[in-house]
């Protein structure tokens, strides 16, 4: 390498990733620029995954590859003891920690920055907090974070929003935007003060129960009511998810004030985070074990796919006034 030090690239990555063009274009840049007799790229010996792949393609591009396999028959620290060991398909034990060990070792080692290719979680009996990234690359990115690393992601992590407050408190159902529902039982329209007041009157079909719902002056008050109601046929088998629908639907819209906000929030992953362990319409956060697996987060999912539809209509608006010009 002459005189000048080595370049060195840490790569940690998901054993699911895939994108050859992508860790090509990004690991091609960094040999051009510093030049391939210069360059190490040190990884941890996979099989599958960013780690392979990066090993075929430091090579293809003439720099010095530096691999770090994982010693999984030897015990990785004094807390492991036999017990904690696992046992593979022909019989054999391995320390599940020894990948781990071997990560925070290449980090220990320094390097110029980190390339960190990592996929969602893909553990079937994971019970962690969704969307979040396979484990050990994640660890790993984080580990060289606190180390003061220059940490690259690849792909750009997804944006989350998880509590609908502030500037995104329209999407929540307690936000003090009327909607404006038209209702089969009563034959017209009705405006409700919120989202939460048109779903709970959408529990009954008694017409009397449903005025003294839309009556309430809380959001919160309306909750409470709705669930003290003659509950409708179907209504948690079916009903619930097409009144919910109708209501994002109605709320909205291209031209609305909670329209915008929603666009606003472009492709970021919406999650109703709440601690009021509601984990069918939301994900409660409430730190107790009965909440801790992931919330069906009905309410995030139906937005999520409202906004599709706004942002799928604008463009082909879009593209009809382009035609027209």
């Amino acid at each position: 390498m002459g005189d000048r030090k080595p370049y060195v690239v840490l790569v940690t990555g998901s054993r699911t990733f895939k994108d050859w063009r992508t860790m090509r274009d990004v690991m091609a840049a960094i040999v051009t620029e510093h030049g391939p007799d210069r360059v190490t790229f040190r990884h941890g010996r996979c099989s599958r995954g960013a780690d392979m792949m990066a090993d075929r393609l430091a090579r293809q591009l003439g720099a010095h590859v530096e691999q770090r396999p994982a010693d999984w028959d030897v015990c990785a620290g004094p807390n492991c003891t036999p017990p904690h060991r696992k046992q593979r398909g022909d019989g054999s034990t391995y320390c599940p920690g020894a990948g781990l060990h071997r990560d925070a070792a290449m980090v220990d080692d320094g390097a110029h920055e980190c390339l960190a290719f990592i996929d969602p979680c893909a553990e079937p009996r994971c019970r962690g907090k969704k969307p979040h990234g396979s484990h050990g690359a994640t660890e790993t990115a984080r580990m060289a974070d606190e180390a003061g690393i220059h940490v690259r992601r690849f792909p750009e992590p997804q944006p989350v929003i998880d509590r609908f407050a502030g500037p995104y408190e329209a999407l929540s159902n307690f936000a003090r935007i009327p909607v404006t529902i038209y209702s089969q039982l009563e034959q017209r329209e009705i405006t409700y003060p919120t989202s939460e007041h048109a779903f709970q009157a959408a529990k009954t079909l008694d017409v009397n129960e449903r005025a003294k719902i839309l009556a309430e002056p809380e959001p919160k008050d309306a909750k409470i009511l709705g669930g003290q109601v003659t509950r409708r046929p179907g209504w948690d088998e079916v009903i619930r998810y097409k009144a919910m629908r109708a209501i994002i639907v109605a709320k909205f819209t291209h031209d609305s004030p909670a329209g915008r906000v929603l666009l606003g929030t472009a492709d970021a992953f919406l999650i109703e985070g709440n601690r009021w362990h509601d984990n069918h319409w939301g994900d409660c956060r409430c730190g107790r074990a009965r909440c801790a697996p992931p919330g069906a987060n009905w309410l995030g999912r139906m937005l999520m796919e409202r906004r599709a539809e706004l942002t799928t209509s604008l463009h082909h608006h879009s593209q009809k006034d382009d035609r027209h010009a």
